[in-house]
């Protein structure tokens, strides 16, 4: 196949960030599946838009950005033809496992089908189950021009069920999906900032592209940083760790995602108006596909209301009527853990949220519905100063820092500024605006 430059042309699509996106042929019809365009459904930040009013992008316009970093990532390392179009579907894919609100819908989903679920099990069961995005991909579907089979190399891209790891055969490759440095992150991070209005995502982005190189290593490639580089990837990790602290854990934000999240789970596990099975996915992934096509950020929420609206007692409907009406629960209560005496946070570490609420509200005389204890672990924001070793572990390709002579060493041996202590967790209390003072008051007693 002859990848010329009408080759990736085909369409062209205006983006806010970027000018013109250009898409192939390939790429054209997988934007026109189902799937993709359920993205356009689904919000990039959840319920931040009720704190930076424009954050209301969508996942689909991510996924959009997402593969015009790839391309430029694929021009760094020099990435060419077959593999580049591997990567660039790869990339335009991966977010189409997630579901309503994107990462927060995980913590439900890991509630009920374990620790090791993430939405990429979802992406790659999409990948295997949609038969569309499949034709695509293998090349099946009859176009104008004849298409290469990519389907497997794109689904090696994602995770298998099992969890089994498997030796990493094109380590370069996956770093543009997941890297320290990777088409994700050089998307959101500007993107965010352009949404929300902030400027905590910016850094210099052409200046960052010109210092990458690929380092080959017997018949393997990584992804390395020119010396030259290392002032803008070090205004990368803090812009990282700045937006993360003042957008995505505002405490507003924090508080209707605790709403949002509460009343999933009182609808399914304690009202029990929404059955489990229709948020098994292991053993069910292609029912599961199936259904999810129908679930975004607003049927959820009209799912919950349909099926607890004759319940008067119902603390799930309550709470998506509040969330609608931006009626928000209040910040009572607000301690890092490490401002409590020892013996104190063993014990609230150890304490179920219900438990805690529970005390809470017989101390100031509330109902316990009215509260949500919240810990919040800044670990997210401090992802981006990870030492070389726990990047490895944790499944992402690390950055490689070449000296004068172009010796590869970690980055993290170059940086002046290294991770000292574990990430702060801070423990907040939520609650109705008429309790505010009484349940503050408890928890200074019972906490403080």
């Amino acid at each position: 196949m002859e990848y010329d430059k009408k080759y990736w042309i085909h369409k062209s699509i205006r983006d806010p960030r970027y000018g013109f996106i250009h898409l192939s042929e390939r790429e054209t019809l997988l934007i026109g599946t189902p799937f993709m365009h359920r993205l356009t459904r689904i919000k990039q930040l959840a319920h931040t838009y009720l704190v930076y009013p424009s954050a209301v992008h969508t996942r689909f316009e991510h996924s959009l950005g997402v593969l015009y970093m790839a391309d430029k990532l694929c021009s760094c390392y020099n990435i060419e033809d077959e593999r580049r179009e591997i990567i660039r579907c790869a990339t335009l894919l991966h977010d189409i496992g997630h579901g309503p609100f994107s990462h927060l819908f995980e913590k439900i989903m890991t509630k009920i089908n374990g620790k090791e679920f993430t939405h990429e099990h979802v992406t790659r069961a999409i990948i295997k189950y949609d038969n569309e995005i499949r034709s695509i991909l293998d090349g099946s579907l009859k176009v104008d021009r004849n298409l290469s089979n990519i389907y497997d190399q794109v689904l090696s891209f994602f995770p298998e069920e099992s969890g089994t790891k498997k030796e990493d055969s094109d380590p370069l490759g996956r770093s543009i999906l997941s890297g320290v440095i990777d088409a994700d992150k050089l998307d959101y991070l500007r993107r965010d900032s352009f949404h929300t209005g902030s400027e905590y995502g910016n850094f210099d982005l052409e200046r960052m592209l010109s210092t990458l190189t690929a380092f080959k290593d017997n018949s393997k490639e990584y992804p390395a940083i020119w010396e030259k580089g290392t002032l803008v990837l070090e205004s990368f990790r803090l812009a990282r760790y700045s937006l993360h602290v003042q957008v995505y854990q505002h405490h507003t934000r924090l508080i209707a995602d605790r709403m949002f999240l509460r009343a999933l789970e009182s609808a399914i596990f304690k009202e029990t108006k929404l059955p489990q099975k229709l948020f098994k996915f292991y053993g069910h992934e292609n029912e599961f596909v199936g259904n999810l096509l129908e679930i975004d950020d607003a049927s959820i929420y009209e799912l919950i209301l349909s099926k607890c609206k004759h319940d008067n007692n119902s603390n799930a409907f309550r709470l998506i009527r509040d969330l609608k009406n931006r009626r928000l629960f209040k910040r009572a209560y607000k301690k890092e853990f490490n401002e409590l005496p020892a013996t104190k946070r063993m014990q609230i570490y150890k304490k179920e949220d219900d438990i805690l609420e529970k005390e809470i509200a017989d101390k100031a005389n509330v109902p316990q519905e009215g509260i949500i204890c919240y810990k919040e672990s800044q670990e997210a924001g401090f992802k981006g100063y990870w030492t070389f070793g726990h990047i490895t572990e944790s499944g992402e390709i690390p950055i490689l820092y070449l000296d004068s002579e172009g010796k590869p060493h970690p980055y993290e041996d170059k940086s002046p500024i290294t991770l000292q202590k574990e990430a702060p967790t801070i423990l907040y209390i939520f609650t109705r605006k008429e309790y505010r003072e009484p349940v503050s008051s408890a928890c200074k007693a019972l906490i403080s």
